[in-house]
């Protein structure tokens, strides 16, 4: 007994059994799903791991406390209403949520307790890492004349409008503002932290979390307090501020929430659609039942496979379902067409099953490995989240190949009688009998049509670009929306570069960072980059503080408290007061130091966590090693790679290993590997095909016509692209590997009908349906993907969609027309 006919008997006739084993393959794939798997949400598996600026973002993300920062935005838009009053009240309570370490809604210098930090704990480190000349003049400030001068200065000038009243409470002095003098280089107006926006109606608030994890549930059960905390505030406070909510923790909180409405919405949209397809055609309710049954458990089983491979699947996976639905509905819609066409014959069920399967079966089998082959080609691609999908999806329609052609047909009623009246097979039918009487104008006309929009796809007619801009890869979310919001607002809050330094040890760190300041410096001065935000002055240097301690231990610090206690007393001020106590700190920090001759160079021993000062410091350092990180502003927006090389060069230190990263500079960098990955993944796909094709043809005639079909159709495809707008991204390119795949099945189904024993025109007539329906169903499962809120999956729908739309168009018009004129002759 031959194979269709075996096959055919069993799921006739051993249907329990069939049932039974699909059973227990569901409870296993469930188990593994339950217990096995785990759901990221990392964007950054969207991109290739091999590239330095790709790493590089991926450390940021990973080692540098920013990760668990939130930044809340508080803006209003009325006269009546102090903001000010409103935020610190705001600020008040947060600090009483127990998930909050510390809020900064200053600058630390402009906050009482950001200047008691600087006075009694960043001071004595920064004079301490001064070059040694300037920690010298900076010790001739604590010589008793020069104390007594300079209070004197200072209580002559406060009797004049000016700052002696401040200077005398901040730095009586000087001290202070010696030591924090080198920022100056690191710092400027384009790159400062502002906290209030220019025109005073958006007040900004950073908040350090405790969170202990950066993954998805981590993140969601933050952002659930977070809005507990907001709706508590908003229902207390008499003016209701408008609160924006921005940083990672959000943007994963809500990506990784939208995964759910994605799975829901974009497999919810693909069965619809692909029913309304089905029942239009075959206008039944149990197949389709049936079918989408078969689907499912597919899904399940792809989505186990991947769990047993990779155990951590990434967002992106999301497009499974409704992709694995518009393609692998494409064999019960073929098989199911068949049978009903010999059902229709008179054939009886066992018989119409073992007929279908001598027709279609092989190309099934053809059909899914070009399907499969196509979506592995995403191993090629370098990108993890890309790789996890198209080997799901490879696995998926492997399965469904083998689930249709077994599974779908136990499931098939034997009791339905056919059908008496099949207006789409008449269509068909009629269609197939007027090009097999003449193929040559349908045949001439469509390649006419199909080289007339090829030139379009080449001719300098509208454009198809590659765009590399940021905005093009990040989800539309509320945390998106807050970000773009609050950079409108403040001019200095555009992203910037980073640049990271990872160095062995503390002096090796000094000297890199301060070889770094001096070459950027020039930069900015010669008009080569706008500004820089640099950690040089916080890398402390142990040999500058050991030989600044030598010379402090020639200080007679006792004099200079004494001194400036005998100089507050002659100037009338009262020695007690809290307003003159920073500078006894000072002298006593000054003292324990000189006492201790061991320099203290990790902040995290100096600063205590509540520290204000701990918002700049955590952008510049990782939280364990002497890794740094510095933002550099540019004098425009990257937009290729030449911008990006000259950068590169421009920024790099001889002697320093640095990596360079951010959103316009990974993209600029990745343009020349997608235009890659595009050639390498087109010309697998092809020569994939040709093999295979070569295979299963032997012949050379219908290999040259379905090669040259598919290229018609990517011409096709380029053109719709350019005439409805669509730009290409890094990572819908992917989508022409994907057409090559998908598309090329339908050409296989002709030819298997093409190579029917008996009469040709009705073979074509009994294939035509099945084909127009399971390549309109592909369009429709990819099609479904543009209402997923994830851009990379949406604009890889949209353009496969168009694709196979071409694809299944060229079948039709072109290969059936080349095919039956090659019979005639």
């Amino acid at each position: 007994m031959s194979l269709d006919r075996t096959v055919a008997h069993f799921v006739t006739h051993r249907r329990p059994v069939v049932f039974a084993a699909v059973g227990l393959l569901l409870v296993a794939s469930v188990l593994v799903i339950l217990f096995g798997l785990r759901f990221n949400s990392d964007i950054l598996d969207l991109l290739p791991k091999d590239f330095d600026s790709v790493q590089a973002f991926k450390t940021t993300d990973r080692e540098f406390a920013n990760a668990r920062q939130i930044i809340f935005a508080l803006s209003l838009h009325r006269d009546d209403a102090d903001l000010e009053e409103i935020t610190g009240r705001f600020c008040d309570q947060l600090r009483n949520e127990p998930w909050v370490i510390r809020v900064t809604a200053n600058a630390p210098v402009e906050s009482p307790d950001g200047i008691e930090d600087l006075q009694s704990h960043l001071a004595v480190p920064l004079l301490l890492n001064l070059e040694p000349p300037a920690f010298a003049t900076a010790m001739q400030l604590l010589q008793p004349n020069n104390i007594a001068a300079r209070l004197h200065e200072l209580h002559e000038k406060m009797e004049n409008p000016g700052m002696a009243d401040l200077k005398l409470d901040f730095d009586a002095l000087g001290l202070v503002q010696e030591a924090m003098r080198p920022m100056a280089g690191s710092f400027s107006n384009d790159n400062a932290q502002a906290f209030v926006s220019p025109d005073g109606t958006m007040h900004l608030v950073f908040v350090e979390t405790n969170q202990t994890g950066i993954g998805p549930h981590e993140c969601q059960a933050l952002m659930r307090q977070v809005d507990a905390f907001k709706a508590r505030f908003l229902a207390t406070c008499p003016v209701k501020p408008d609160i924006l909510v921005t940083g990672r923790n959000a943007f994963v909180d809500e990506i990784s929430r939208a995964m759910r409405f994605d799975i829901v919405s974009t497999l919810l949209g693909s069965v619809i659609l692909v029913s309304v397809v089905f029942f239009v055609g075959f206008r039944r309710v149990w197949p389709l039942v049936a079918l989408m049954h078969v689907l499912l458990l597919c899904c399940v089983i792809a989505v186990a496979a991947g769990g047993l491979i990779f155990h951590e699947l990434n967002l992106i996976t999301i497009g499974l379902c409704s992709i694995l639905v518009g393609l692998g509905v494409d064999f019960g819609m073929l098989l199911y067409g068949s049978y009903q066409s010999q059902r229709n014959a008179g054939v009886e069920h066992e018989e119409a099953i073992a007929r279908s399967l001598k027709q279609l079966g092989e190309g099934i089998i053809i059909g899914a490995l070009t399907t499969a082959a196509a979506f592995i080609s995403f191993l090629l691609s370098d990108c993890a989240a890309f790789a996890q999908l198209g080997m799901l999806i490879a696995i998926g329609i492997l399965v469904a190949s083998m689930l249709m052609m077994t599974v779908f047909y136990a499931c098939v009623s034997r009791r339905r009688p056919p059908e008496e009246h099949d207006m789409l097979f008449e269509w068909g039918k009629r269609y197939v009998a007027m090009v097999f009487r003449n193929p040559k104008p349908v045949l001439i006309t469509t390649t006419i049509f199909l080289l007339a929009l090829c030139g379009i796809a080449a001719a300098p007619i509208g454009q198809l670009k590659m765009e590399a801009d940021p905005k093009t890869l990040e989800p539309y979310c509320p945390a998106s929306v807050a970000l773009h919001t609050i950079q409108e607002s403040f001019p200095a809050a555009k992203e910037p570069l980073l640049v990271l330094v990872d160095a062995k040890d503390a002096e090796t760190c000094h000297d890199a960072w301060t070889k770094i300041q001096t070459q950027w410096s020039a930069l900015v001065a010669a008009g080569k980059i706008k500004s820089f935000l640099a950690p040089t002055p916080f890398v402390l240097s142990p040999e500058r503080a050991k030989e600044n301690l030598k010379q402090l231990a020639a200080v007679d610090l006792a004099a200079a408290r004494d001194s400036y206690n005998k100089a507050l007393t002659a100037e009338g001020f009262n020695s007690t007061d809290p307003a003159f106590q920073n500078v006894f700190k000072l002298i006593d920090a000054l003292q324990a130091a000189r006492a201790s001759g061991v320099p203290v160079l990790n902040w995290h021993d100096i600063l205590p966590q509540s520290s204000s000062w701990w918002l700049l410091l955590d952008q510049f350092f990782a939280r364990n090693s002497f890794l740094g990180a510095a933002h550099v502003t540019p004098l425009e927006h990257i937009r290729n790679v030449e911008q990006k090389d000259a950068l590169h060069d421009e920024l790099t230190v001889p002697g320093v290993s640095m990596h360079i990263t951010g959103w316009t500079y990974v993209l600029a960098d990745l343009i020349p590997w997608a235009k890659h990955k595009l050639t390498l993944l087109s010309m697998v796909m092809i020569s994939f095909n040709i093999v295979l094709l070569a295979f299963l043809y032997r012949r050379a005639g219908p290999l040259l016509i379905l090669m040259v079909s598919l290229a018609l159709s990517i011409g096709a495809m380029i053109a719709c692209l350019k005439v409805f707008g669509f730009a290409l991204n890094l990572f819908n390119v992917l989508a022409f590997p994907l057409v090559l795949g998908v598309g090329v099945d339908y050409g296989i189904y002709i030819l298997l009908a093409m190579r029917q024993p008996g009469d040709k025109e009705y073979a074509f007539a009994t294939i035509i349906k099945p084909v127009i329906l399971a390549g309109l169903t592909a369009v429709a499962g990819f099609g479904s993907l543009a209402i997923a809120s994830n851009p990379a999956l949406r604009g890889l729908g949209a353009v496969s969609a168009i694709g196979i739309a071409c694809c299944l168009f060229s079948t039709i018009f072109f290969i059936l027309p080349a095919y039956l004129l090659g019979l005639k002759r």
